[in-house]
């Protein structure tokens, strides 16, 4: 079975001792990033079979002639367009061609779907959806009680109703089939024409002073902490190397630009904060250790916005699916 990168080896290479797949990493662990330990590109971020997809997992009419390994070979095929539009905008070269500009969109779109980042937050996110749902089924609820012979009046379907949202309530798991054609369709026509959208720029530092992690986009806007998408960040972000960093802006600015160690403590904090698992830097580095991380990791929550007032008189009350 294929092991599969979380993070593609070009991007690896990039932070490592070397540019090849043997090159050393300093690996952190995002649950406690004083814990850190020797890698190397190649056994970096990755799982055995992440994206292979089981003919049996298919609908049955799918199945004849399926290959399982499909989406990993999609994913080399998007690398490898990738690869020398990345060279080139470390040596200062813009894509210049629409194919071009289309392929390294579609490269940062994927690197936003294909890991475990992603994976979490659409199960955070359909879960809450899910109980929110659940929460206007009485009915359900209470032929759900009397189904298995337990009281169904109605302070035991509030009850029921309130163990079901509650955070140790029922819980909605993506299938890898599932995770895997979401992630991908959500990167092809969500994402990638979202940044399309954009402006591209090249952000360099005079010294070493990026990291990288298994979820490496990040997306920042001023003052908005963690509840930022690609819809509403002013800067969209991707670490290239230890001194070279992509972003695709809301507004028109320098498209090739010396920055600050105030924009890498941004780009840093993203990459690191947003990690699921592992963070990544040179082994001569000690970035992540300046950096103010806190120790929960970004998660989909439920919180109340406001109370509205309808006609006639009755009341509302707004809530919103947010990441904190």
């Amino acid at each position: 079975m294929i092991r599969s990168h979380i993070v593609p080896q070009l991007l690896l290479k990039r932070f490592a001792s070397e540019p090849s797949e043997h090159g050393q990493l300093r690996e952190l662990d995002r649950a406690d990033l004083r814990s850190a330990h020797p890698t190397t590109v190649r056994k970096a971020c990755r799982e055995a079979g992440y994206y292979r997809i089981e003919a049996e997992d298919l609908e049955e009419w799918a199945r004849e002639g399926h290959d399982p390994e499909i989406a990993e070979d999609a994913l080399g095929r998007v690398e490898a367009e990738a690869g020398a539009l990345v060279d080139g905008l470390i040596a200062g070269r813009l894509p210049r061609t629409d194919a071009d500009r289309l392929h390294l969109a579609l490269f940062v779109a994927v690197q936003m779907t294909r890991g475990w980042q992603f994976h979490e937050e659409m199960n955070q996110f359909s879960t809450l959806q899910m109980r929110q749902e659940l929460q206007d089924r009485r009915d359900e609820a209470r032929a759900w009680l009397r189904h298995r012979g337990q009281p169904a009046r109605p302070k035991d379907v509030e009850a029921s109703l309130d163990r079901v949202s509650s955070s140790d309530g029922p819980r909605r798991v993506m299938n890898k089939a599932a995770r895997v054609q979401v992630s991908l369709r959500h990167a092809l026509y969500t994402l990638t024409p979202m940044l399309l959208e954009r402006h591209l720029r090249i952000l360099r530092f005079d010294k070493p002073s990026l990291v990288v992690s298994d979820a490496p986009v990040g997306t920042w806007a001023p003052g908005q902490d963690r509840a930022v998408g690609v819809g509403n960040a002013a800067l969209v972000f991707l670490p290239l190397s230890r001194q070279v960093a992509l972003a695709y802006g809301a507004k028109t600015s320098a498209v090739d630009a010396v920055v600050g160690p105030r924009r890498a403590a941004q780009i840093n904090f993203l990459t690191a904060d947003g990690a699921v698992r592992w963070v990544y830097e040179h082994p001569d580095d000690r970035i992540v250790e300046t950096l103010d991380i806190p120790a929960d990791r970004p998660k989909w929550v439920t919180e109340f916005v406001a109370e509205l007032e309808q006609l006639g008189g009755s009341r509302r009350e707004l809530w919103q699916h947010v990441r904190r």
